[in-house]
């Protein structure tokens, strides 16, 4: 990873952290356009955003820091998301997107979504190719 995804990957990692709800895990994440934040967004234990049709319960970081923007902002831009325990929040855990939010990404023009795998691992999904890997 160059300095610029090591950067997004390192605030949604600090976003995660601060996450302050009684959920099991805090998810954050960072939509950035070369080495400009666009947005942060993190997971919520209930509905809170006021542009969601959502009729789920909670909200997922991922739609928490893509909703609001405009598809020019998001065009071509690499989401970041990061997940850490909730007892332990030094532990990084998986944070893959779910199958609603890949939805939602694809529709949004994001080209790249980095996510934890855990502590030392970081996967890749290049949206436009639908290819996943891990990258080192």
């Amino acid at each position: 990873m160059n300095h610029r995804q090591q950067k997004g990957l390192d605030l949604a990692i600090k976003i995660a952290r601060k996450a302050q709800h009684d959920s099991t895990s805090h998810l954050g994440a960072i939509l950035m356009h070369g080495s400009n934040v666009i947005s942060i967004g993190q997971n919520y234990t209930r509905k809170t955003h006021t542009k969601s049709p959502h009729p789920f319960k909670t909200i997922h970081a991922e739609v928490d820091c893509l909703l609001g923007n405009t598809m020019p902002e998001m065009a071509g831009a690499a989401l970041f998301v990061a997940r850490v325990g909730f007892t332990n929040r030094c532990q990084i855990l998986l944070a893959k997107p779910c199958i609603w939010c890949q939805s939602y990404i694809i529709r949004t023009g994001v080209r790249w979504v980095y996510y934890t795998i855990n502590e030392t691992n970081v996967g890749l999904w290049n949206v436009g190719r639908n290819e996943w890997s891990e990258v080192i």
